[in-house]
Formats: C-alpha cells, structure tokens, sequence
C-alpha cells in the first residue's frame, strides 16, 4: 500500500507496485471517469468508502447570499477560496478550471478560510457541510443540485486476482471507515 498526496493517474498507480489504492475526488470531475474504466481492464474493482458533502460557504452580505441554490455561473464574479498553501485542493481539481488562477486564493486550512470568508463579501469557498461553523456572519448555501460530493474511493485487485491477505486488507479498511 502507498499512500501518496500527488493527483491519482493510472500510470502512477501502475509504476508503484501498488496492490491497493484510495483516491479522493469531486463527483464533478469527469476526467475520473477514464481512469475508472482503465483500472477495471487491469483487473482492479473500486469501492467508494466515504462520501461527504460540500456546500458554499459566503459571508451573509455577498450578494448571492440570498440564492437558495448556486451554479457555476453565479459564481464567475466571486474570488474562490480553496485548501492548501503549496497547491489547490484536488479534489476540487474540475471546479477550480473555471476560474482564472487570478480568482483564486489557496489557503492553508479552514479556520483561515472562514476568517478571510468574515471579512470579504465577494468570495466562497467550498467546503465539507458535515461540521456546522456557527458562526452568524458565514453562511451555507447548496451548489446547483445539492449534489456535490467529495468521494474516498478504494482500488483493490478484482475477485479473480485478490490475495487472501488484501482481501483482509480490504475488509479491515472497509470496517475501520
């Protein structure tokens, strides 16, 4: 098992020797789709293992505080506020492309995020809904459909070519989430 924080490739998992991988990614991030296929033809199934929510988080006075739900659109005139100081959040990889690097701001972690969030009435971040912030001046609001999600997927060998020892492995893991 390697666990590596670089973006998930088929040649990457391939060229570690891996016996099994975990991925996280949005729902919304098509690319995921080709690489899926292609881990089912080397022989490995996939399992998702968690799914967790995102919602938009505004300061109560932006402008689209008001919405009830948000697209993609609505958003184009907001700065977009994500995880990480050395890199974007990948798993937000899909939504970050429709804005210009200019319009993003990637800081280190969401205490950081909801403060500038406080102070910044044209800005959003989208984070995990399952814990509440109560904090009067941010608030939530769903995105599109209410469907945005982060997943944590396991690729593991296929029912024709797991070990006993990875299909313990793999059991344990499933238990312990």
């Amino acid at each position: 098992l390697i666990i590596d924080d670089q973006f998930f490739t088929l040649a990457h998992f391939l060229q570690s020797k891996a016996s099994l991988a975990f991925v996280m990614f949005s729902e919304g991030d098509t690319s995921f789709t080709d690489v899926f296929s292609k881990m089912t033809d080397y022989g490995y199934c996939y399992e998702l293992l968690y799914q967790e929510s995102l919602c938009i988080y505004l300061n109560k006075n932006n402008p689209l505080a008001s919405a009830s739900s948000i697209t993609i659109k609505d958003l184009k005139t907001q700065t977009f506020i994500t995880l990480h100081s050395n890199e974007l959040d990948i798993t937000l990889r899909h939504y970050l492309t429709f804005f210009p690097k200019a319009q993003v701001i990637s800081l280190p972690n969401r205490n950081t995020i909801l403060a500038f969030l406080r102070n910044n009435t044209s800005a959003f971040a989208l984070l995990s809904s399952s814990t509440a912030d109560h904090d009067p001046s941010i608030i939530t609001r769903s995105f599109e459909n209410d469907t945005l999600t982060q997943d944590i997927i396991l690729f593991h060998p296929d029912e024709r070519t797991i070990s006993p020892i990875e299909k313990l492995v793999v059991s344990a893991i499933k238990e312990s989430i």
